[in-house]
């Protein structure tokens, strides 16, 4: 059952009127024949009045199909996943806002999340411009807790902790929602997750912090504004003026106490905000998680050899100094030592944890602490810390996917990520530039090299990524100015006008040249993808590029993808490294998906199919769980793939673990 309501944030109302007018006879003198012609002709009149009006308000009403709208014409704006009046069951809703700048109707909207629930808007349902609408499971107000609701749905949930909510239509993710139990997302119970109404834009949403909790009471006393205005989230104050607002400075009162503020031991006073009071020494089981920091690895030395030189890094971020006896060091597979005898760390000091603790045999290396049957892997490994309570840190490095993968230097953290969530993403990791003992790489004991450059121009990117950091218009990501000779975007060249279209290219100019249909570290609704080459001969954009199989999937690429000629460029069904299995997608797909067993993928245009692969459930191709089927290079053309025999399963590992090489020169079939 549908119902529909116009809600405008800016409290606009609108005033629909309609007027028919019937002619009265009252006071006419006319005789009745005369009577009888006036009022028909008036009669006749009116009737025509009234198609001019119903064609007008037809054209006014509904401006855009749900098809033509694009990413960002629609926000989702308020989210009520965990109502307290009534059950989750009945009274979960949430609303959505229409920035697309005309009338839309909302038939065929899909809505889903990442675990395979969705549901599709089966009738019309129009939106005018700002307007709101407002989708719940259940339309019935005594039941869903007082909402007045435009569309109810069936077979989709609102998960309380962590879920999603995505918007598409056949061109790709209109919007999309993802929040976190309560990590940068409010977690409220009996109120909606509420965005700020200064922020209603469908990348600012993506933001936790831009959502509050909500505080108007609505129905059966939940609080929520659904169907109308948000209410506007506290902008948080700094009472004490030390730089630190309310909701992260644990006295707002004192300038003394804010985060990283300098402890005094046992005064009974936090006042780092780290939850505890500085004492002037503590042993490893005082120590929560945090409270030590994985600086420094070299797995991979090249001055000695691994069994005596590899050795790790160790930071004190207590705030006090900590005997490390008893701290337990492993991996996720066998490896592991605990700290026999007493190991003191002063606060903010560094400890070196080593295979060998003779500085002529190790590479030169001060080894504060000697471990035996414990090794570093110089692919992907882990390395975890931990108490009898829990994890303190752990790293877990990838082979090169996002860590740095050196050979005689060590993985170094820049020392402006020091924290133990920040050293979980490889993006904050270098390989080290100094210089210790016999000749290798690293700080050992010491502060970190710094892995990012600074920002000259104040562009926004440092120097070692910004490619010209005296000039404000130049930096990554920039928009190119073609044939000019300048590299604005720091791609390595400049744009050319002559960058071909989808519809420039022929049969054979794409080339499918990996596939991984069934990973084994993601499920397959995060981990899907698949590879493409270009053979054009030219930078093509793929924007318009039709992708399908010979059932019902189809999705066609929307947005420009420039493919350098000679590169590849991987699509997948999730481009966020941290949940896909860390593949390095290049374009996120919607409504397609990789049969495990046999299945197709079809490139095309407006002139014809440019390339395609059908597998076979093992037939010819392989048929791999955890690894891609991977096109020999010697094999790479749009005839040579339609042979199995050319395909193998991938050898190189990436990522989380998977095998693949997306976006690289695929590994040689044997």
């Amino acid at each position: 059952m549908t119902a529909f309501r116009l809600a405008f944030p800016t409290f606009l109302m609108l005033t629909l009127g309609t007027a028919c007018g019937v002619p009265s006879d009252t006071g006419e003198t006319d005789s009745p024949e005369g009577d009888t012609d006036s009022d028909t002709d008036a009669d006749t009149d009116t009737d025509t009045d009234t198609d001019s009006d119903t064609d007008a308000d037809t054209d006014a009403d509904v401006d855009l199909s749900v098809d033509d709208l694009v990413a960002g014409d629609l926000v989702i704006t308020e989210i009520m996943q965990n109502p307290d009046a009534v059950s989750d069951t009945t009274g979960e809703w949430f609303e959505v806002a229409n920035a697309a700048g005309a009338p839309v109707d909302l038939d065929g909207l899909v809505v889903s999340d990442l675990d395979g629930a969705s549901f599709i808007v089966g009738s019309a349902l129009v939106v005018p411009a700002d307007g709101l609408v407002v989708f719940a499971v259940s339309d019935d107000p005594k039941a869903n807790g007082g909402v007045t609701v435009d569309y109810t749905y069936a077979g989709f949930a609102l998960g309380n902790s962590s879920d999603e909510i995505i918007l598409s239509n056949a061109s790709g993710t209109l919007d999309s929602v993802a929040w976190d139990d309560g990590g940068a997302f409010p977690d409220p119970v009996g109120a909606s997750m509420s965005l700020d109404p200064s922020k209603w834009d469908a990348k600012l949403n993506d933001d936790g912090t831009r959502w509050c909790e909500a505080t108007t009471p609505f129905g059966l006393g939940d609080l929520g504004t659904p169907g109308s205005a948000n209410d506007v989230c506290p902008d948080p104050s700094d009472l004490d003026g030390d730089g630190y607002t309310s909701d992260v400075d644990c006295d707002d009162t004192d300038p003394s106490i804010h985060p990283g503020a300098k402890e005094i031991p046992d005064d009974g006073i936090d006042q780092d905000c780290d939850g505890r009071d500085a004492t002037t020494g503590g042993t490893v089981e005082d120590l929560v998680a945090g409270d030590l920091v994985i600086t420094e690895i070299i797995q991979n030395p090249s001055a000695v050899l691994d069994d005596v030189g590899e050795w790790f890094e160790v930071y004190n971020a207590s705030g006090f100094d900590v005997d490390l006896e008893g701290l337990q060091v492993y991996d996720l597979d066998t490896d592991a030592f605990t700290v026999s005898g007493s190991l003191v760390v002063a606060d903010g000091a560094f400890a070196v944890f080593g295979i060998e603790g003779d500085s002529k045999l190790n590479g030169g290396v001060s080894v504060d602490y000697d471990y035996d049957a414990f090794s570093l892997a110089n692919g992907a490994d882990e390395l975890v810390l931990a108490n009898g309570t829990g994890v303190l840190d752990e790293v877990d490095w990838d082979d090169g996917a996002t860590f740095p993968d050196p050979t005689g230097a060590s993985m170094t953290l820049d020392p402006g990520f020091l924290d133990a969530v920040s050293n979980d993403d490889g993006t904050h990791w270098c390989e080290a530039t100094s210089t210790f003992g016999d000749g290798d790489l690293g700080t050992p004991g010491a502060v970190n090299d710094t892995c990012f450059g600074t920002d000259e121009d104040g562009d926004g990117y440092t120097s070692d990524v910004d490619c010209d950091d005296t000039d404000p218009t130049i930096y990554p990501g920039a928009e190119e100015i073609p044939d000019d000779g300048i590299d604005q975007d720091c791609d390595g060249s400049d744009a050319s006008s002559t960058t071909a279209t989808v519809d420039d290219l022929v049969a054979g100019d794409l080339v499918i040249s990996e596939i991984i249909q069934n990973p084994g570290a993601v499920g397959d609704t995060y981990g899907e993808w698949f590879e493409v080459y270009n053979a054009s001969g030219l930078d093509v954009d793929l924007n318009g590029l039709a992708i399908s199989d010979l059932g019902s999937d189809a999705h066609a690429v929307a947005g420009s993808v420039v493919v350098a000629a000679g590169a590849y460029v991987v699509l997948g069904i999730e481009d966020d490294l941290t949940v896909n299995g860390g593949a390095p997608v290049d374009y996120e797909y919607a409504d397609f998906y990789l049969g495990n067993s046999d299945d197709e993928v079809v490139l095309s245009n407006t002139a014809g199919v440019i390339d395609s692969v059908a597998w076979d459930d093992g037939a010819t191709f392989p048929d791999p769980s955890g690894a891609s089927m991977t096109l020999d290079p010697a094999a790479l053309d749009a005839d040579s793939n339609d042979e199995g025999a050319n395909w193998c399963e991938a050898t190189s590992t990436f990522g989380d673990g998977d095998l693949g090489t997306p976006g690289g020169v695929n590994d040689d079939c044997p």
